[in-house]
């Protein structure tokens, strides 16, 4: 019998289990993943798995997962002398990551090749300006779509047709005139007259 890997925990759609032979099932919450298997979740399902280290692993549409990579944990293989060794280390003040052996990271690059100084895989990118015009091509035509006649007659329909015209005139005519005509006139006037005649 196979060994089981990790549970579902939680589905979405229809998520399957292909097994080594090519035999597919269905997926339910509560099933086992069993060694060897893979899931495929289509394009609208999506798992989450509770694998047997105490990981969870979601998984989302259109994935495609292999269970081969995935062991369970046993006890045997942390050493207890080696927790030990480690607390000692840190009570009597030394840095343990100096005086006890590296952990395995995995292959190192052969000397020239790309991150072998230490770093990442990748060699530094250099841009240059050029300074080029370039005709931006999509490789297919972009004109919208040609009509044959390009003067298209609209027709205009009357949605509601109602026969009976109602028809609502009110008038309101108010008049209303207020005249005030003030006059003031004054006229004064002062004459005078002297006359004297010697005879």
């Amino acid at each position: 019998m196979s060994a089981i890997v990790g549970t579902i925990k939680a589905i979405i759609g229809q998520v399957f289990a292909i097994a080594p032979d090519g035999s597919r099932r269905l997926l339910t919450e509560g099933d086992h993943i069993l060694s060897g298997e893979q899931i495929d979740t289509g394009p609208a399902g999506a798992v989450t798995l509770s694998l047997a280290d105490g990981k969870t692993l979601d998984l989302g549409r259109d994935t495609h997962w292999d269970s081969n990579g995935i062991a369970s944990i046993s006890t045997s293989e942390v050493d207890p002398t080696d927790i030990a060794a480690i607390q000692q280390a840190i009570a009597d003040g030394q840095d343990p990551t100096q005086i006890l052996e590296a952990t395995a990271a995995g292959p190192q690059p052969a000397t020239g090749q790309p991150g072998a100084s230490g770093g990442g895989s990748h060699t530094h990118v250099i841009l240059d300006l050029t300074g080029e015009i370039l005709d931006p091509n999509a490789g297919y035509p972009t004109t919208g779509l040609d009509f044959p006649d390009d003067t298209r007659e609209e027709e205009l329909t009357l949605l509601d047709s109602d026969a009976d015209a109602d028809s609502d005139a009110d008038s309101d005519s108010d008049s209303d005139s207020d005249s005030d005509s003030d006059s003031d006139s004054d006229s004064d006037s002062d004459s005078d007259s002297d006359s004297d005649s010697d005879s």
